[in-house]
């Protein structure tokens, strides 16, 4: 078995490169999760305001059924409050699909459990107070071509609810109330949907720019590498050969074309876009990328399990050896100085991890505005186009940054 982890002392990140500052959370769901976190709280004041209508709603409807509907809105309601505070979106989305689907059931349950008493009052029913609320709900949860129908549902079959309890000196005609219903939730179910909609959109276009730069980024980089290869062979090659042909053969000839042939492979696998690599050559690669950087950055331990036969697709070294050059620049202008950087490569049959890390500045996360790129691009957005590769960015005010590059072999 030949050893497979490498290290090699390497890096951070700036407090002010843009990368995506919530791991690449879409702007979609953010907007999803302020709007239901605001709606929750707009749910729980309903609750107080409408106190003195459900009181009155239990002369017509038994309490078992009042408590149980309370607990399905406005019980999901209050769910949908904490989950906005916890990173899992799913929770979130279920909490308000909750509060949508129960409203529904309390419509839906109601005339099988009503009395046939009528309601001497102007408000009706609890739950026919705040439909619009409700049909923001639904058009931030659902897509139009669910949202819209419930939507509809809601106006007009709360309003026949209101038309059958309420005693016929507090009813008008219910088209009438229908369009006076249409009139108050149209906007707020606009609203909704324009919300995610709009986030959708700034998703997309984000994700179209970031490959753009991110091929842009590749780019620059081959080009980078063809003229160093350009000046390699202009000044490496043709001062050995001039070297050899004006002088005898001597040990300090043979040292220099040595280490101009050293070279030249190093640099010939980028040129000519060598098709895999072996363990060893991967290392040599990444090393190769980590000293263009900073060339104090020496190899200090191997270990590992790959097996000696284990090769690695051209592409993916080649990828993360520029991600990796690409943080280790970062850390180099942005740790600080006296920031001491490390690298670590892990080689397994399947896997390939590079952790770059430093004990520089460090930066919050959560202060990057989103419209920056910085390593969203040239680290995570070049990983991110990998099959199998991903890249994972951490970092805090004063405890340095830590970068791991990972690829896996898709199964």
């Amino acid at each position: 078995m030949a050893s497979d982890t490498a290290t090699l002392p390497a890096l951070n990140s700036t407090p002010a490169t843009g990368f995506d500052p919530e791991g690449g959370v879409s702007a979609a769901d953010k907007i999803f999760r302020q709007f239901c976190r605001y709606l929750g709280i707009g749910y729980c004041l309903s609750f107080v305001g409408l106190s003195s209508v459900i009181t009155r709603s239990l002369d017509v409807v038994p309490m078992w059924w009042t408590v149980a509907t309370l607990l399905s809105v406005y019980g999901s309601a209050i769910v949908m409050i904490i989950a906005s505070f916890r990173p899992d979106i799913r929770a979130v989305r279920a909490a308000s699909s909750a509060v949508v689907i129960g409203y529904a059931l309390t419509i839906v349950t109601w005339p099988l459990v009503w009395n046939g008493v009528q309601l001497d009052v102007a408000q009706g029913m609890w739950f026919t107070q705040f439909n619009g609320v409700v049909a923001f709900s639904a058009a931030l949860t659902w897509r139009v071509r669910w949202s819209l129908p419930y939507w509809l549902f809601v106006l007009v079959s709360v309003q026949f609810v209101n038309d059958v309890v309420r005693v016929s000196d507090h009813s008008n005609p219910v088209a009438v109330e229908i369009a006076w219903s249409f009139c108050l939730t149209a906007m707020p179910y606009a609203m909704g949907v324009a919300a995610i909609r709009s986030g959708r959109i700034l998703d997309t276009t984000r994700h179209q720019s970031a490959t753009a730069a991110a091929e842009a980024a590749a780019d620059v980089a081959r080009a980078h590498e063809r003229s160093r290869f350009d000046a390699l062979t202009h000044d490496g090659v043709m001062a050995t050969l001039l070297a050899a042909a004006r002088h005898d053969m001597s040990p300090a000839l043979v040292e220099q074309a040595t280490d101009t042939l050293t070279k030249l492979e190093v640099l010939e696998s980028g040129v000519r876009q060598q098709a895999e690599f072996d363990v060893d050559a991967a290392i040599s690669q990444l090393r190769s990328a980590t000293g263009e950087v900073d060339d104090s950055i020496r190899l200090i331990s191997f270990n590992g399990t790959a097996d000696p036969a284990t090769r690695y697709p051209g592409t993916v070294v080649r990828t993360m050896s520029a991600a990796l050059a690409e943080a280790l620049r970062n850390s180099v202008q942005h740790a600080g100085p006296g920031a001491r950087r490390s690298v670590q490569v892990r080689a397994g049959d399947n896997l390939l991890r590079v952790t770059v890390g430093d004990n520089g500045l460090g930066f919050d996360s959560a202060a990057v505005p989103g419209h920056r790129l910085g390593l969203a691009v040239s680290v995570r957005g070049r990983m991110k186009q990998l099959p199998g590769g991903s890249a994972e960015i951490a970092s805090r005010p004063g405890e340095g940054t830590r970068i791991d590059l990972t690829w896996r072999r898709p199964q």
